[in-house]
C-alpha cells in the first residue's frame, strides 16, 4: 500500500525556507522509531524545499522514501514524503492543488509565519493518489 508520512507548506526568503504549516504521520512505525521518524521527515522537508530552486519541481529519492516539492515563482513551497511507490504525476497534482487552495486562502502567505492548516485532512485524502489524478481514477 501507498503511503503519505509528511507534508509542508513554507515559504521563502533569502533562501530560506521558513515553515507555514507542516503534517507528519508516523502512525505507521513502530513506537520506539516515530520521534526519530518524526525528525527525519521534518528536517527533509526544510532540506528539500531549501534546494528546490524557484518556479521548479523536484523529486528526490532518500532511502525508501520520495521527497517530491514544488516551489512557485514567487517563492511559495511545498513538499510532500512518500513511500517509494506514491506515483510523481498524482504527488505533483496533489502539490499543485495544495498551492492553489492555500494561495486562495492566504493571498497575503509571503508576511505569515505559521497558520492552522488542515493538513491533516490533505493527507488523509490524499493517501490513496486516485484522489489527486483523474487519470489514474479512470485506470
Amino acid at each position: 500500500m501507498v503511503r503519505l508520512f509528511g507534508i509542508a507548506i513554507a515559504r521563502k526568503e533569502n533562501g530560506k525556507a521558513i515553515k507555514i504549516a507542516e503534517e507528519v504521520d508516523v502512525s505507521t512505525f513502530g513506537f520506539f522509531q516515530r520521534n526519530s521518524v518524526g525528525e527525519f521527515i521534518r528536517f527533509t522537508h526544510t532540506v528539500v524545499l531549501e534546494r528546490t530552486p524557484n518556479n521548479e519541481r523536484k523529486s528526490i529519492q532518500q532511502e525508501a522514501y520520495l521527497c517530491h516539492s514544488y516551489v512557485t515563482p514567487d517563492g511559495l513551497c511545498v513538499c510532500c514524503i512518500a513511500d517509494e511507490e506514491y506515483p510523481k504525476r498524482p504527488a505533483f497534482v496533489m502539490l499543485s492543488k495544495l498551492v492553489e487552495e492555500f494561495e486562495k486562502e492566504y493571498p497575503n502567505w509571503n508576511s505569515l509565519n505559521s497558520v492552522n492548516y488542515n493538513l491533516a485532512g490533505l493527507m488523509m485524502k490524499w493517501q490513496d493518489p486516485k484522489t489527486a489524478d483523474s487519470i489514474l481514477k479512470g485506470q
